[in-house]
């Protein structure tokens, strides 16, 4: 299945590849009725909205203009502590260990809201608790994202780079389609900041991906001159 779902994203299915229109982003968004646009956007993804492709790609790329833009998050703590609690139940403190999954979830979604592993425990966690409506919810928010980010490019090269705004969403389509990770590291291609990800062998028959993390690496350069 997993194989199957990354074909579709890998440049045979139907999604148009284009890389993000960061500049008519930015330029929207100094407008209060951008401003109004991307909020109520940012609202309808909440609720579990499926967005068309192109609201998709404007709430996600979007998001690194917000003051709510935080790409660097360390999410794996508490991912690996929400796994941990969600897939190793203990009957007697069951509704404890969910509600403390939830808590956890709830904690990296607050500051990023597009992480798709996080999305995915909380499905899990939705399913579990027999909530079908955060179920769906869920599913909706996934959907969004990752047609979002995957329009972006197919990976294959770093002409076709897919678009990051945050370093987790790196591991988190590995996870979301099941990709083992061998090593990666950063290079520089013509001006954009590419990381490379080596694969392990696996059942989509993919060696590498390359990641665009500009945006990333723009923030942190930003940082780095404030801080001096």
């Amino acid at each position: 299945m997993q194989r199957r779902f990354f074909k579709h994203y890998y440049g045979r299915g139907t999604l148009p590849i284009s890389e993000p229109e960061y500049d008519s982003i930015w330029t929207l968004l100094q407008t209060d009725s951008g401003i109004q646009i991307y909020e109520q956007l940012f609202l309808d993804y909440l609720y579990g909205d499926t967005l068309p492709l192109e609201n998709a790609r404007l709430l996600y790329y979007g998001y690194i203009y917000t003051a709510r833009y935080l790409p660097v998050y360390p999410a794996e703590l508490y991912l690996d502590s929400a796994i941990s609690l969600i897939f190793q139940p203990d009957s007697i403190n069951r509704q404890w260990q969910l509600g403390i999954a939830s808590s956890l979830l709830d904690s990296i979604l607050t500051v990023d809201p597009f992480n798709l592993e996080a999305l995915f425990l909380y499905m899990t966690l939705c399913d579990e608790l027999n909530d079908s409506v955060c179920v769906e919810i869920s599913i909706a928010r996934m959907s969004n994202v990752i047609n979002a980010i995957m329009s972006s490019g197919t990976g294959r090269k770093p002409a076709l780079a897919i678009d990051i705004i945050a370093m987790p969403h790196i591991d988190n389509i590995l996870f979301f389609f099941a990709l083992p990770e061998k090593k990666r590291k950063t290079k520089q291609w013509q001006d954009r900041a590419i990381i490379k990800v080596i694969l392990k062998p696996n059942t989509s028959y993919i060696k590498r991906l390359y990641y665009d993390i500009t945006p990333i690496h723009k923030w942190l350069n930003a940082l780095d001159t404030a801080g001096h």
